[in-house]
């Protein structure tokens, strides 16, 4: 994490906005607004990438095959749920990879099938 983070003040200082804190036991996140002191009962988190789907906001779906045996969430819209997979590399996951619809959390690929199904929801 603290290599990450100097990566990006490398790269820009205004990627300090996307780090976030949060105390032990704490409910919410806090942005962190300076070079944190990295204290070992903090969790500290780097906010991900988001791509647009329909004009909302979700996490970035990874882009690289990840480790044989990783879990993962694929988007699946036939269920409205995300399903719970372990990666093998077979034809299928590299498939749902390039289509973007592999993604590290299951909040995550949530929020992608929320946005995917938007348009076809009743009002």
């Amino acid at each position: 994490m603290i290599k990450q983070f100097a990566e990006d003040m490398a790269i820009d200082k205004e990627l300090i906005s996307k780090w976030k804190y949060r105390i032990p036991k704490g409910v919410y996140f806090t942005n962190v607004n300076y070079a944190p002191s990295w204290i070992e009962d903090y969790e500290y988190r780097r906010e991900p990438e988001t791509i647009t789907v329909n004009g909302v906001e979700v996490p970035e779906p990874c882009r690289e095959p990840l480790e044989r045996g990783d879990l993962y969430w694929a988007v699946a819209l036939i269920r409205c749920k995300p399903l719970r997979e372990r990666w093998h590399g077979n034809t299928l996951e590299h498939e749902r990879l390039s289509l973007g619809l592999i993604h590290l959390t299951e909040e995550a690929a949530q929020a992608h099938i929320d946005a995917l199904l938007l348009p076809s929801k009743k009002k």
